[in-house]
C-alpha cells in the first residue's frame, strides 16, 4: 500500500492511496472521512478503501440491517422514499464519529416514517437540521424541558392539563423521573406560525436552560410524536403529544448516539379507537375520556 498527501497554501489537502489491483483513490480534505482516511494511510490500513465512498459504505452498513433501507445514486431511500438530507446528515456523523450501531438509524428513520403528517414531518426536519441532535439506541429525540424544583419534586412552569402515566392531571404539571407525559395529538397546535399555543413542549439544551426554574430535564420523544415546530423561538423548540421523563442533566449531548435508551417504549395494541390516544402506529387508551375536549391548554417550555 502507498499514498501520497498533497497540499497547498490554503490549507486544503488531497491524500491518494494506491492499493493493489486497483485504481488510486483520492479524497480531498473536506470529504467526511478524510481524517480517519488519513489516520488508516499512516498506519498502512487497506480497509480505509471503504471509507472513500461514503455512499457505498453506508449501503453495506443498512444492507446488513434492514431491507428497507436502500441506497441509490448517493441516495438514502426508506421503503423507496427518498429520506431528508437532515437524516443523511446523520448517517454522515455516525460515519465521523465512528458510531457502529447502524440499527438506531433505521429505527429513527422509521419512527419518523410513521408520523402520519407531512406537515409534522417536514418542520420536524426543520428543527433537526438547525443542531447536531442526539438520538438513542431506539430512535427516539433527546430533547430537553426547563421546570420547577421544590423539594425535590418536578413540575412545569406553566399550568394546563396532560396525563401522566394513564392519569388526567391539572395545573402544574408532575414530569418526575420514569414519567410518560403526553395529551391528544388533535389538540397540540399544528399551525408553527402560533408561537404560544397548546401542547407539550421540548426545546434545544439552551432553549430549555433558558426556561429552567431548578432543574433542567433529559426526555426522550418518539418522532412519530413530534406534532409542529413554532417558528417564533428561532425552531428552538418543538410541541409533541408525548414524551419520556429520563433524568436530570447538566450538559447537553455533542455525541450523535446515547449510550442506551435508559427506558424500554413498549407499544400496545389500541383497540378502543378513541382520539385521546396519542401514538399513530400503537397507543394507550385511557378509561376516563369522555370524548369532550377536557381542556388541555398546556403550553410548556
Amino acid at each position: 500500500m502507498q499514498f501520497s498527501i498533497v497540499g497547498n497554501d490554503d490549507g486544503d489537502e488531497n491524500i491518494t492511496v494506491f492499493l493493489s489491483g486497483r485504481g488510486p483513490l483520492v479524497a480531498h480534505s473536506s470529504h467526511p472521512n478524510f481524517e480517519r482516511i488519513r489516520e488508516g494511510a499512516l498506519n498502512r490500513d487497506e480497509s480505509i478503501a471503504d471509507l472513500f465512498d461514503v455512499a457505498q459504505t453506508v449501503a453495506t452498513k443498512f444492507e446488513r440491517l434492514s431491507d428497507r433501507v436502500t441506497m441509490a445514486n448517493g441516495r438514502l431511500y426508506l421503503d423507496g422514499v427518498e429520506v431528508d438530507n437532515v437524516l443523511t446528515k446523520q448517517v454522515i456523523r455516525y460515519q465521523n464519529e465512528g458510531v457502529q450501531d447502524w440499527r438506531s438509524l433505521v429505527n429513527f428513520f422509521e419512527n419518523v416514517q410513521a408520523n402520519p403528517n407531512e406537515h409534522s414531518r417536514e418542520q420536524l426536519f426543520e428543527w433537526l437540521d438547525r443542531r447536531d441532535f442526539t438520538i438513542t439506541p431506539d430512535g427516539m429525540i433527546v430533547g430537553y424541558k426547563g421546570v420547577r424544583a421544590d423539594n425535590g419534586e418536578f413540575t412545569s412552569i406553566n399550568t394546563g392539563t396532560a396525563i401522566v402515566d394513564g392519569e388526567v392531571k391539572t395545573g402544574a404539571i408532575p414530569n418526575y423521573i420514569g414519567a410518560v407525559v403526553e395529551m391528544p395529538r388533535n389538540q397540540v397546535q399544528w399551525d408553527p406560525s402560533e408561537g404560544c399555543s397548546t401542547g407539550l413542549h421540548v426545546g434545544s439544551y439552551r432553549y430549555a436552560d433558558s426556561f429552567s426554574q431548578g432543574a433542567l430535564l433529559e426526555v426522550h420523544v418518539n418522532p412519530r410524536d413530534v406534532v409542529s415546530v413554532p417558528t417564533d423561538s428561532d425552531w428552538e423548540k418543538m410541541r409533541v403529544c408525548r414524551y419520556v421523563v429520563v433524568n436530570t442533566i447538566d450538559n447537553p449531548y455533542t455525541s450523535p448516539l446515547t449510550e442506551d435508551s435508559a427506558y424500554e417504549y413498549e407499544d400496545e395494541e389500541c383497540n378502543c379507537g378513541s382520539e385521546y390516544c396519542c401514538g399513530i402506529v400503537d397507543c394507550e387508551c385511557h378509561d376516563d375520556y369522555n370524548g369532550e375536549d377536557d381542556g388541555f391548554e398546556v403550553d410548556w417550555k
